[in-house]
């Protein structure tokens, strides 16, 4: 989506919790560069200001030069309603007019809930409710993969297991719930692992009415056209089968990680909440105990020796490029399951504007230069597409800002950290328009919890935290905790 916005507090805002939702947007805050992203890139969506203008006009002729190049491309125009010839304008380009209304997240996630079941493509309309500055807009966003509406598998069928499944999200598109427990009692056979499936088993999808085959064993029974009576029958899968034995599931956090965990941050950060209240709805029975210790270095040794069951948040770095990370990260790959992603971090590159670099298209094109980053900032990024010694040096800085000023001084080639500190530093510093990004390299580096493999139910546990992240989701809980939080933190890092 490209986002075009004038106040640049709102578009700050907005494009955080945006694309920490898991959305991919390109924010610009002047119609020349709205004109100049749209001459360059293809976009599925595009949310206008029409206050926007220069010399050649103003946001509505620029939806409307899109408009003629490609006529299915949707366009959102966020104004106030109030004017006749606005109203006019917008409706001959077929774009629609979205006023200031105090729409709340909730209501927000309540109407996307409700078009969802209108579109079956990735394109869905939402409405934004982020009701900042007093205004509210409407937008057009990606959702994430698994928050698309997919086709519904029928009951008595045998479903193939794709990339991404997990037994609660086949449930939900086989029930319209994550309750797993009929699939679990008529697949055991092969579910050996109550937490884990692997692609491409082949589940019986059982009717809960009792019709059709019950169990993989009479299906097939069925097909081969032996009987199946003389079989001892499927175990019935207890509460206990499904989720470990009724103890205390102990996590560890640690601290100085805002906005996702710090004591001192409103239920102790961002990711801390989201673990609650996953929880909270996977298992509302289970307790549940969050300990903190600030050395970081220490807590996967806790979580191997059992003292803790599982830990939040750890980055997840590409484990197909193993060969190319350093000890810890590997360790993190062999030694380590991970949970669905709870949020994502989108990471950028920055080159001064009048360098090159700024249009290159791969990261070898990074090759011979001197990249900076922040101390006390992960670098597995960096080592898993060849950007460390002897293809590139990095540099430690003590601080974000000092990897901007050796950039803009051109002691260093690159500055590569988190979009979100990047846009607020470079704006603080007054370096728009002498400092670019290199929109192709960009990254997402997601945060997960994660279970030692040799811990016995620590799979079963992430099934749980899955389940009620899912549940978050849907339910819009998890777009209200993030925006809260991120709103929180891009206004103390302002």
């Amino acid at each position: 989506m490209l986002l075009a916005q004038a106040e640049s507090a709102l578009r700050l805002e907005l494009q955080a919790v945006l694309e920490g939702g898991r959305f991919t947007v390109d924010a610009v805050g002047a119609i020349t560069d709205a004109r100049n992203a749209l001459a360059y890139r293809n976009f599925d969506i595009v949310c206008m200001d029409a206050s926007l203008s220069d010399i050649q006009g103003d946001g509505l002729d620029l939806a409307r030069d899109l408009r003629s190049r490609s006529g299915e491309t949707p366009i959102i125009v966020t104004a106030p309603n109030d004017c006749e010839n606005r109203r006019r304008r917008t409706d001959e380009i077929g774009a629609s007019i979205f006023p200031p209304n105090p729409f709340s997240l909730i209501q927000f996630h309540r109407l996307a809930n409700d078009l969802i079941r209108d579109y079956s493509t990735k394109t869905l309309r939402l409405i934004s409710g982020l009701a900042l500055a007093a205004l509210t807009n409407l937008f057009i966003l990606h959702l994430p993969v698994h928050a698309v509406a997919q086709e519904r598998i029928a009951c008595g069928s045998v479903y193939r297991v794709a990339p991404g499944d997990t037994l609660n999200r086949i449930a939900v598109r086989a029930y319209g719930t994550g309750d797993y427990q009929a699939i679990v009692e008529a697949n055991r056979d092969i579910l050996t692992n109550l937490a884990h499936i692997d692609i491409g088993d082949e589940l019986l999808i059982p009717c809960l009415d009792g019709t059709r085959p019950r169990t993989r064993a009479e299906d097939l029974a069925r097909a081969s056209g032996t009987a199946a009576d003389s079989a001892d029958p499927a175990p019935t899968a207890t509460a206990s089968v499904i989720m470990p034995d009724d103890v205390g599931i102990a996590f560890l956090t640690g601290s100085d990680f805002a906005p996702f965990v710090h004591p001192a941050l409103p239920e102790g950060g961002m990711i801390t909440e989201l673990v609650r209240l996953a929880m909270s709805r996977a298992a509302p029975e289970r307790t549940i105990k969050i300990a903190l210790v600030k050395d970081w270095s220490a807590h996967l040794d806790l979580l191997e020796d059992g003292t803790f069951d599982l830990g939040f948040p750890w980055y997840r770095p590409d484990c197909s490029k193993a060969d190319k990370l350093g000890a810890s990260m590997r360790r993190r790959c062999a030694e380590f399951d991970f949970s669905d992603p709870l949020f994502e971090v989108v990471i950028g590159y920055y080159v001064r504007a009048d360098d090159p670099l700024a249009e290159a298209t791969g990261y070898d094109q990074l090759f011979g230069r001197r990249i900076c980053r922040p101390a006390n900032y992960f670098t597995f990024d960096l080592e898993q597409e060849g950007l460390v010694a002897p293809n590139a040096t990095l540099i430690i800085a003590p601080a974000v800002s000092d990897c901007f000023i050796w950039l803009e001084q051109g002691k260093v080639d690159v500055v590569t950290l988190s979009k979100l500190l990047a846009v607020n530093e470079i704006t603080r510093h007054g370096l728009d328009g002498r400092v670019a990004e290199i929109p192709a390299l960009a990254s997402v580096q997601t945060l997960h919890a994660v279970a030692p493999k040799n811990h016995p139910d620590g799979r079963a546990y992430l099934d749980l935290v899955n389940a009620g992240l899912t549940e978050l989701q849907a339910s819009g809980r998890w777009f209200e905790v993030v925006s809260r939080h991120f709103g929180a933190f891009a206004v103390s890092i302002r």
